[in-house]
C-alpha cells in the first residue's frame, strides 16, 4: 500500500478542494461523453476530407500552420485537418449560444434546415465578425470554412458537426470545464510534429493557485472588482488558453472569499466581464489557439458575453522575420 497524499493549506483551502473534487465527481462521466462525442465528429469530418490535399493547404493557411520548405506533411495534413474541425465545432457551440442572446445570430437547428449548409455557415459567421464582433473566435473560424468543400461527404460530415454541437450543447456543464481543450489535447498526438507543446491542466491549477495564493498579494482588494480592473494575468504563449483558465478559476476563488468575508454577496457575472475584458491577457503564433483560448474562456460562463477579450495572434517568421511574443522584450507592445 501508498501512503495516502496530504497537502497543507488555511480553512478555505479545504473548501476549494471539496467544491472542485464535487463538481470532478458530478461531471467527469459527463465530461468524457461530451470529448467522445465532439471526438467522433472531428474525425469524420478530419477523414472526409481527406482525398483533398488542396482543402488541408487552404486550413492550413487560415490556421497558421507552415509546414516544412512552406509544404505539409501527410502527418501534418491530418493534424490540420482534426484542427479545422475542432475550429468548425468550437465555432458552432459558441454560435448556438449567441443565438440565445443575439436573434440576429441563426441557431444550429436554422443551420441544419437550411439548403446550402455550408453558404449558412459562412453568411452568419461573417455577420457576426463585421456585425457583432468576438474577431479572435469567428474570424479563424470563417477562414476555414471558406475553404470547405462541397463534395457530399464533406457536407454530411458537417451536418453531423452540427449534430454533435447539439449534443454538447444538452449538457451545459460541460462547457464550463475547458471542454475543448481537452480535445485538443486528445487530437494533437502530432503536437510535437507542429512544435507545440501544451500544459496538462493540474499543473496549471497548482502553477495558478500558488501564484495567485491573497496571501502573496497583500496590497490586492479582491473583493473590489474597480481594483481588480488594474491587475492583469499575462500568458505569452498561451496556447489553448490553459493557464488562463486556471487564472480564472483562481482569481475567481479569491473574489468570492473576499466577498464573503466581508459580507458582500458576490457577483460572478460582473467578475467574468472584468476577467475577459480588462485581467486575463493571451497571446499565440497559432490563430487556431487563440481562437480555442478565446471560446474556453467565454464558456466559463456562457450567459455572459464579453466581445472583446484581450486575447491577439501574433506574426511569427515572414519577410519581417517576427518573433511572436519574443518582441515583447523589445517595448510594451509588439508592431501590427
Amino acid at each position: 500500500e501508498t501512503d495516502p497524499d496530504f497537502s497543507e493549506g488555511l480553512p478555505h483551502s479545504l473548501g476549494d478542494a471539496l467544491r472542485r473534487l464535487h463538481e470532478d465527481l458530478g461531471h467527469e462521466k459527463v465530461l468524457e461523453k461530451s470529448v467522445a462525442t465532439i471526438h467522433a465528429g472531428i474525425e469524420e469530418f478530419a477523414q472526409s476530407v481527406g482525398d483533398q490535399p488542396a482543402v488541408a493547404e487552404r486550413f492550413a493557411a487560415s490556421l497558421g500552420i507552415i509546414g516544412d520548405q512552406g509544404r505539409l506533411s501527410d502527418r501534418q495534413r491530418l493534424a490540420v485537418r482534426r484542427i479545422s474541425g475542432l475550429v468548425i465545432a468550437n465555432a458552432l457551440i459558441f454560435q448556438e449560444v449567441l443565438s440565445g442572446t443575439d436573434a440576429r445570430v441563426p441557431t444550429l437547428q436554422a443551420i441544419l434546415a437550411h439548403r446550402d449548409t455550408i453558404n449558412a455557415l459562412r453568411a452568419a459567421w461573417r455577420m457576426i465578425v463585421e456585425d457583432i464582433n468576438y474577431y479572435p473566435i469567428f474570424h479563424i473560424a470563417s477562414g476555414v470554412a471558406e475553404g470547405i468543400s462541397r463534395q457530399a461527404d464533406v457536407t454530411a460530415a458537417l451536418h453531423g458537426l452540427v449534430t454533435a454541437a447539439l449534443r454538447i450543447l444538452s449538457e451545459r456543464s460541460a462547457l464550463r470545464h475547458d471542454l475543448m481543450g481537452r480535445i485538443y489535447h486528445r487530437l494533437l498526438t502530432e503536437a510535437k510534429h507542429l512544435g507545440a507543446y501544451y500544459t496538462s491542466i493540474p499543473a496549471a491549477t497548482l502553477l495558478l493557485k500558488l501564484a495567485l495564493e491573497p496571501g502573496r498579494w497583500p496590497n490586492r482588494t479582491w473583493d473590489d472588482l474597480d481594483d481588480l480592473k488594474a491587475f492583469t494575468v499575462a500568458d505569452l504563449a498561451c496556447g489553448t488558453g490553459t493557464l488562463l483558465m486556471a487564472a480564472a478559476d483562481a482569481l475567481h476563488d479569491n473574489y468570492v472569499h473576499a466577498s464573503a468575508s466581508a459580507g458582500e454577496a458576490p457577483d460572478t457575472n460582473a467578475l467574468h466581464e472584468v476577467l475577459l475584458g480588462s485581467v486575463l491577457h493571451g497571446y499565440d503564433v497559432l490563430p487556431s489557439a487563440v481562437h480555442l483560448t478565446a471560446s474556453t474562456l467565454a464558456l466559463r460562463n456562457p450567459e455572459v458575453m464579453v466581445q472583446h477579450p484581450e486575447l491577439y495572434s501574433l506574426p511569427l517568421g515572414g519577410d519581417a522575420l517576427r518573433l511572436g511574443s519574443i518582441e515583447f522584450m523589445g517595448g510594451e507592445a509588439v508592431p501590427a
